[in-house]
């Protein structure tokens, strides 16, 4: 018969290794946990400043827009967003005569061509 390691060698190699393991266990849960709460952190400060920076820009607004002459940053936006406005009716209004202009030097293209060429009959501009 083979004889049996005693009682107490096996209970103490035993919770040696589980005591071990745990050991391992909670110190890479306590890495991993660590590295979560830092990341959790990290990502809170930057939302922190970004909000801090949007708050920065609208008091520089509000800045501005006193010194323009207006009571806050919702009224110069406002005029800058009617004067944008404005901008686009003229560039649209340049738009049009550029492209009334064009047409018409087309028409008396269009005729002097068909005065030089000598064409006759209806050419769709003549008068009479």
């Amino acid at each position: 018969d083979e004889e049996k390691a005693p009682l107490w060698l096996y209970l103490s190699a035993n919770f040696y290794f589980i005591t071990f393991n745990f050991i391992v266990v909670f110190i890479v849960l306590n890495l991993l946990l660590a590295l979560f709460v830092d990341a959790y952190v990290v990502q809170r400060e930057i939302a922190k400043k970004a909000t801090q920076g949007q708050r920065f820009d609208l008091e520089l607004d509000d800045k501005a827009a006193k010194m323009m002459g207006m009571e806050n940053t919702w009224e110069m936006k406002q005029d800058i967003s009617g004067t944008r406005q404005w901008q686009r009716r003229m560039h649209q209004d340049v738009r049009e005569e550029e492209a009334a202009v064009e047409m018409a030097d087309l028409r008396l293209l269009d005729k002097s061509f068909s005065v030089h060429n000598g064409a006759g009959g209806d050419d769709g501009y003549s008068d009479g």
